[in-house]
């Protein structure tokens, strides 16, 4: 019983964790795009839709839960829908890339560009390592990061802003 109770503890404060990056990736504390800030577009869509910011940074904290509710009772076996919407995201990431690196270099800059890319692809590579972790040793903790690892990829670098700003 006091397992499971630290385990929903732990997977309470990977969400918490996720509300904060949500409000780093906006560029909420330096207000400029920035690599440590590359305005994500499913946060950015709905500020331009005038969503209280307050709401922006709790969706991927929500999300987290409610996606992974599993991880409340310490469940050590990764999901099969966790993976397949990881690689169906990678793709889809792929392809957001390919037909916005154009406008990405002229509005954001070069360097953005491919650090943003770079920085998914990264995020991509530790996602599956940490899958193929779970598939070999079932365990809570490579559950809870493959899991919080994809969220975290999702909300900043899968789809990153690359355009001109309305």
């Amino acid at each position: 019983m006091i397992k499971v109770k630290a385990q929903a503890g732990i997977t309470i404060l990977a969400g918490l964790s996720l509300i904060l990056l949500s409000a780093i990736s906006l560029g909420l504390f330096c207000r400029v795009p920035s690599i440590l800030s590359p305005g994500p577009l499913l946060l950015v869509i709905p500020l331009f839709a005038w969503t209280p910011v307050l709401f922006i940074v709790l969706i991927p904290a929500v999300f987290f839960w409610i996606w992974s509710s599993y991880l409340f009772y310490g469940v050590s076996k990764l999901p099969r829908r966790t993976k397949i919407l990881g690689y169906i995201i990678a793709v889809l990431s792929v392809f957001y890339f390919a037909s916005s690196w154009r406008y990405g270099v002229r509005y954001q800059g070069l360097l953005f560009t491919i650090v943003s890319a770079a920085i998914s692809a990264a995020c991509v590579i530790l996602f599956i390592v940490t899958v193929r972790r779970n598939e070999r040793n079932e365990s809570f903790a490579s559950n809870l990061l493959a899991t919080w690892l994809l969220f975290v990829w999702v909300f900043t670098y899968a789809f990153p802003y690359l355009g001109e700003t309305p």
